[in-house]
């Protein structure tokens, strides 16, 4: 690999035309439709994570996949992409976005391979493009999309996969009872709020509500900033199976897991973090980016502990500008040494009593990243069961 490119994806074609690891210069425009699905999606998750209403000037032209090479098992191009973005790109994190995009791309057709609801988060106005993928690829044709990673299998998709998007895409929009648990995350003033839900990937979910609705919340709200709620209700579903809207809110509960107490000293143990200078280790600890911080915040405080209820850890900060959290509970200690720039984290757990210990290490940049996190801390850390909100009981 050249210096200034970096692998970013490995699809793999195979058929009759592709029995001889080449590529048809006919079916090169299967790599040009993945390219600008990918860029489309990714400026859709850069608004969507910046409340922006436009990306910045260069988002979309510096995410040119470049066909690097073929590797001749099967007809596996390799796509690459510039290893190094503008200065004002980089800082935005726009490379992060590249990837989420990558991911949800794969996470969406897998859902369509296996003919259930497409992930809630992809957006709906890529449908089409999504669609067209594979449009030149014939009937016993697939591309199975593989990230930079050769060994580690992707989602394939195939003629039949494209015919489930269509009709989805295609498919009316219906109405049902159901049930959401998340975070209330905003009230409006047309007495509507907010509920941040984490199945398949961050999202959030308008709720409609009465007065009744509305008083319950704004009073349950009073002092919490990490409220998760149960709201229940006449839920309006795209076509796809997407919940848009909870037109009329049936039911509202709240439930407490970590004390808001306990997040608020997170909290201030982030700041101080944060308010490290360089050099703070005897002249060599690096300082540690706000921006950065803020990325650990939602891993930490809301999932773990306000969505999946993990007692509160200890932080501490690393020389290299990463952070550890460290959880106990005896007879196991787990620590989680996170790489802020990289978003990777290497995890061990030890029984301090029979030195049995176990590790993992991975990036953490997807929803499933994230879970794989929360299965190995959890198997070791005791969480705090859910319980209804009595707010006569200081917040809990």
């Amino acid at each position: 690999m050249t210096d200034d490119l970096k692998d970013f994806a490995r699809p793999v074609l195979r058929g009759s035309r592709f029995d001889d690891h080449a590529i048809p210069v006919s079916a090169l425009r299967e790599l040009n439709r993945y390219g600008e699905l990918l860029s489309k999606v990714a400026v859709r998750l850069y608004k969507a994570r910046t409340k922006s209403d436009r990306a910045p000037r260069g988002f979309e032209s510096s995410f040119q996949l470049k066909l690097r090479d073929v590797e001749h098992n099967c007809a596996t191009p390799v796509l690459a992409i510039p290893s190094v973005l503008p200065p004002d790109l980089a800082e935005l994190g726009v490379l992060s976005d590249y990837e989420a995009s990558r991911e949800l791309v794969s996470r969406t057709i897998k859902a369509a391979m296996e003919r259930r609801a497409l992930p809630p988060e992809f957006p709906a106005d890529c449908l089409v493009d999504l669609e067209q993928l594979g449009a030149s690829l014939g009937d016993h044709e697939t591309i199975e999309l593989r990230g930079p990673n050769a060994a580690v299998p992707g989602p394939v998709y195939d003629s039949q996969t494209r015919i489930f998007l269509r009709q989805a895409r295609q498919a009316p929009a219906y109405i049902k009872i159901a049930a959401f648990t998340g975070a209330v995350a905003g009230f409006s003033d047309t007495g509507a709020f907010e509920l941040r839900v984490h199945a398949n990937g961050r999202r959030f979910i308008k709720c409609r509500s009465d007065i009744g609705i509305e008083a319950k919340v704004i009073a349950a709200l009073k002092g919490r900033r990490f409220l998760r709620a149960r709201v229940s209700g006449q839920t309006k579903f795209s076509g796809t199976g997407v919940a848009e809207e909870v037109q009329q809110v049936l039911d509202f509960r709240v439930w407490s897991r970590t004390s808001e107490a306990e997040m608020k000293q997170v909290e201030h143990r982030l700041d101080e973090l944060a308010a490290l200078p360089a050099g703070w280790l005897e002249g060599s600890g690096e300082a540690l980016s706000p921006k950065d911080l803020v990325w650990l915040r939602e891993r930490i405080l809301v999932w773990l502990m306000a969505e999946h209820g993990l007692p509160r850890p200890l932080l501490y900060a690393m020389p290299d500008g990463g952070v550890q959290v460290v959880w106990r509970a005896l007879p196991w200690r787990v620590e989680a040494e996170f790489n802020l720039l990289q978003r990777t984290v290497a995890l061990i757990a030890v029984n301090v009593d029979t030195d049995e210990d176990a590790d993992d290490e991975f990036d953490v940049k997807s929803p499933e990243d994230e879970v794989r996190l929360l299965d190995f801390v959890t198997k070791y850390i005791p969480t705090v069961e859910e319980q209804p909100y009595r707010p006569n009981e200081g917040g809990r």
